[in-house]
């Protein structure tokens, strides 16, 4: 079962293509197909983010970019893993191209003006399809929000992610 408050997200998520950064916060997108393990399998550290920074005023997107998705699929996979943040989907792709977004899972970052501040992997526990460690060394995207969150430059800007990649 849908949850109401999740299904007006995703009602009001869907109707505006262009993200846009919460007034003195930073926002975060997060690229995501429900069907890539990579993805699917960094679920617990997308919930651990958005339960960290969420307090600190970021807010959060889980934007599908499946081309064939539909808002109660989203709604649905975005339930099962846990996902208490806005589910939009990317319709024609034009998050994706606007950021960059090869892959899924990848996260931008956006400052309080809306700029991009980071693109890249939550962290390096995937290397690549099939290669991975059972911790990260580096964990680019909370090193990255909390730069913007204290007004300093992003030392690592863009990385790239290994995942699922984007298929029509």
């Amino acid at each position: 079962m849908i949850r109401p408050a999740l299904l007006i997200a995703l009602l009001a998520g869907c109707s505006t293509p262009k993200a846009e950064a919460p007034k003195g916060g930073a926002s975060v997108l997060f690229f995501i197909t429900s069907d890539c393990p990579i993805a699917n399998g960094f679920a617990p550290e997308i919930q651990r983010i958005v339960a960290d920074y969420r307090p600190r005023g970021v807010t959060f997107s889980m934007v599908y970019t499946d081309l064939h998705q539909t808002l109660e699929a989203a709604a649905r996979h975005a339930a099962d893993y846990g996902y208490d943040s806005l589910v939009r989907l990317d319709a024609g792709r034009v998050l994706s191209r606007q950021y960059g977004v090869r892959v899924t899972p990848e996260a931008v970052l956006l400052d309080a003006a809306g700029e991009r501040r980071y693109r890249g992997r939550i962290d390096d526990r995937y290397l690549a399809p099939g290669q991975y460690r059972l911790k990260p060394t580096t964990r680019e995207l909370r090193d990255a929000i909390e730069a913007v969150l204290e007004g300093r430059p992003v030392a690592v800007a863009e990385t790239k992610a290994a995942g699922c990649p984007l298929t029509d």
